[in-house]
């Protein structure tokens, strides 16, 4: 019945858009309203039995792109193993639009990001509100291993101010970006930079404040290094072997 129902609910999706398809205005304004009908939160909770039933390895990924932990389609493909994101468009969290770039629903991906909140506390920060505790007051760090720099809020304080040893304890840190647009919340450095971890696979960061990345930065799986508008003058003091 389990493995039943978690192949039935991606495929009831497809089945409602492919009988929507090529219908009038009007069919669709009224299968519209009969969705609507049903509250969010129990979408949620019936699309979150495709996640539960993924391999540890697939889920991870899943939740990554959920959380928006890839700064664009075009990078997925560099970071993740292509058997893995067959499996999720497969089962339908994941799709290929045009151009052959991977996209998500928006409703997978907010059940993807109750699920990484629930589930994995700590592991992935994107959101305004956790910011502030894991970059500048080094609150449950060893667990991070995804930081996505959000936009700015009205409401808080938009600039992060970070210590030079701001990323020290975080040895699991896979992924960091800092997108490029202004509309995101600004990181601001007095002192170099001196530790990143060398966990890392995917360093994006625009306008990094510093000269050059530290001299014991010699992460072996790293695939992306993106750095628009930074400070930096030499990659590195000295000579890497």
């Amino acid at each position: 019945m389990g493995g039943t129902v978690r192949r039935g609910l991606p495929l009831a999706l497809k089945v409602i858009g492919s009988f929507l398809c090529g219908r009038s205005m009007k069919q669709w304004r009224d299968a519209l309203d009969t969705l609507k009908g049903i509250p969010v939160d129990e979408i949620i909770s019936k699309l979150k039995i495709s996640c539960d039933g993924l391999e540890d390895a697939h889920k991870q990924v899943f939740l990554d792109l959920a959380c928006s932990l890839i700064p664009g389609p075009a990078y997925i493909r560099k970071l993740y193993p292509e058997i893995i994101i067959a499996v999720l468009i497969e089962k339908s969290l994941l799709f290929e639009s045009s151009f052959e770039r991977i996209a998500m629903h928006d409703l997978i991906r907010e059940m993807g990001q109750r699920v990484a909140l629930q589930q994995y506390p700590r592991k992935r920060i994107w959101l305004h509100e956790d910011i502030a505790d894991v970059l500048t007051e080094n609150t449950g760090v060893e667990a991070v291993e995804g930081i996505l720099i959000p936009l700015k809020s009205d409401a808080e304080e938009d600039t992060v101010h970070l210590s030079n040893e701001v990323f020290r304890h975080m040895k699991r840190l896979r992924v960091f970006i800092k997108p490029y647009h202004m509309n995101f919340m600004h990181l601001c450095a007095h002192e170099p930079i001196n530790f990143l971890p060398n966990s890392l696979c995917w360093f994006d960061w625009s306008y990094y404040p510093s000269a050059s990345l530290p001299k014991d930065f010699k992460p072996p799986k790293l695939v992306g290094l993106i750095m628009r508008c930074s400070y930096v003058v030499n990659l590195w003091k000295g000579s890497k072997v």
